[in-house]
């Protein structure tokens, strides 16, 4: 009896774990947004503009006074605009006019639910069309962890970006979210990895292993596109950035970052890595050039 009374308790624990983490991972998530600091360097004008499927989402626009294109930043799934100030304060500089914003459910962005991805195309979509009115420039679009997936299925299906930069982006999300579970969870992942999908399907509105940078990036070339990661990154395995350049083809470069991990710049990759964003983004802005591998 006391056997059977143990293995409906393991059993409710494991459902009610599954249960929490998708609800967790899929339902709004706002920590407290810090102020951008006075110190930035760069002018931020507060914005708001609607997703495709007409979401409130809100951010900040920095105008460059004289432009050679303009740089949507796109954070990861647990974050907001904020997580994207490091590329922000070193592209601005540069020339480049910047738009962060806070995808949905996320920042002070409307919305109730994350996708993980899936639905986030229709905030940056909306974000392309915000720009739209403000003239035509090429634009760029960089995003990490989920936001780089989320700029490369995106750029797949919309030619008004002119090139894609990906940092620690995943190749396919059941593939993201396996990786994740092992990593916090261990040998247990895999008692929760069935229930856990069962109860997270209705709120991603989508099977996860339909949620696929890889398949898409195929579409982007002829147009750039720069897959960066750390090769320390035990959330997103690097073998993922390896997985969408080779699906992608010969418009891809990769760059794999010994002394980085999921989101976090090594201090002795830093400067190789700005040159490296630095002559891709010359590269992929001069008409003239066609894309290399990067060494």
């Amino acid at each position: 009896m006391g056997g059977f009374i143990g293995s409906i308790i393991a059993v409710v624990i494991v459902l009610t774990s599954a249960f929490g983490m998708a609800y967790f991972s899929t339902h709004s998530f706002r920590r407290p947004m810090r102020p951008a600091s006075s110190e930035i360097g760069m002018p931020l004008e507060e914005v708001e503009f609607q997703s495709r499927d007409r979401i409130t989402l809100r951010g900040w626009q920095a105008m460059h006074p004289s432009p050679k294109a303009r740089i949507v930043l796109c954070h990861g799934i647990f974050g907001d605009r904020t997580e994207t100030l490091w590329w922000a304060r070193r592209l601005y500089p540069l020339g480049y006019s910047l738009l962060l914003f806070d995808f949905r459910a996320r920042g002070k962005s409307g919305g109730a639910r994350s996708t993980l991805g899936h639905l986030e195309t229709n905030d940056l979509l909306g974000a392309l069309d915000f720009l739209d009115g403000q003239g035509t420039q090429p634009t760029v679009v960089l995003g990490i962890s989920m936001g780089g997936a989320v700029a490369i299925m995106t750029a797949a299906r919309d030619d008004r970006i002119s090139a894609v930069i990906s940092h620690g982006a995943y190749a396919r999300l059941d593939l993201a979210i396996a990786q994740r579970g092992r990593l916090f969870l261990g040998p247990f992942w895999q008692a929760l990895a069935v229930p856990m999908t069962y109860f997270g399907r209705p709120w991603m509105q989508i099977d996860p292993h339909e949620v696929s940078p890889m398949a898409e990036a195929q579409n982007i070339g002829p147009r750039p596109m720069l897959v960066l990661h750390g090769g320390k990154d035990r959330v997103v395995s690097p073998n993922d950035a390896e997985m969408i350049a080779k699906a992608a083809g010969p418009n891809a470069q990769i760059r794999v970052f010994a002394h980085s991990y999921h989101m976090l710049l090594g201090k002795a990759d830093q400067d190789a890595y700005m040159e490296c964003l630095e002559a891709f983004l010359g590269r992929a802005l001069s008409p003239a050039t066609e894309p290399s591998v990067l060494e």
